[in-house]
């Protein structure tokens, strides 16, 4: 089980707390003693005492997360908060949501894409920065289109997200949707979005 964050220490998320990770590991002989799992073996059932016993167990040695005191959210954090809401917003049994998502496998260099997203139906992937998008970052986002292109899939849409965009960037996005194609022969399909319309408030 992830994300437990609020049920473990009853405080409401919050990107100052993205830098924090624990991880507990339940290791016994006698499954018994463990809290039970749901019948598709993917979670832990939530109304077993075991696992609030476990929670209890776990403010007792860690009361109190410390949050990062800064207003300066990273870019890492914002995509990390990013791939949770669309992982909890996402219904399909087949998405798929994931940070620092690896293209070019087959050719043994390996580049990092910062989100990949399945819903069930459409690839999308986003190359993300934090204030000014320049046309450098576009060509990252092109990078991680064709190198998930030539590893055999093929994405639907390549998002750029930025919460702003200079005009270079603007033109060489529209032409490259208007007149250029992958190595697939598919057209490109690139979009600017702010962190405002994906729904992301920065401070």
């Amino acid at each position: 089980m992830d994300n437990l964050f609020k049920e473990i220490w009853l405080l409401e998320n919050h990107p100052t707390y993205n830098h924090f990770l624990g991880q507990i590991n339940l290791i016994s002989d006698d499954s018994s003693r463990l809290p039970k799992t749901k019948t598709s073996k993917n979670s832990i059932r939530r109304e077993d005492e075991k696992l609030h016993v476990l929670f209890e167990w776990i403010r007792k040695f860690y009361p109190n997360p410390e949050k990062k005191l800064t207003n300066a959210i990273s870019e890492r954090e914002l995509i990390r908060e990013l791939a949770e809401t669309k992982d909890k917003h996402t219904r399909s049994s087949e998405k798929r949501v994931e940070t620092d998502f690896t293209v070019y496998k087959n050719l043994g260099s390996q580049v990092l894409v910062d989100l990949y997203f399945y819903d069930g139906n459409e690839v999308v992937i986003y190359e993300a920065k934090k204030n000014t998008a320049d046309v450098k970052d576009f060509y990252q986002l092109l990078m991680y289109w064709d190198g998930l292109v030539s590893d055999g899939t093929s994405p639907n849409e390549g998002v750029l997200l930025a919460s702003e965009f200079s005009e270079g960037v603007k033109i060489i996005t529209n032409d490259f949707n208007k007149n250029k194609t992958d190595s697939q022969g598919n057209k490109y399909n690139f979009v600017l979005k702010t962190w405002e319309e994906e729904g992301m408030k920065l401070k």
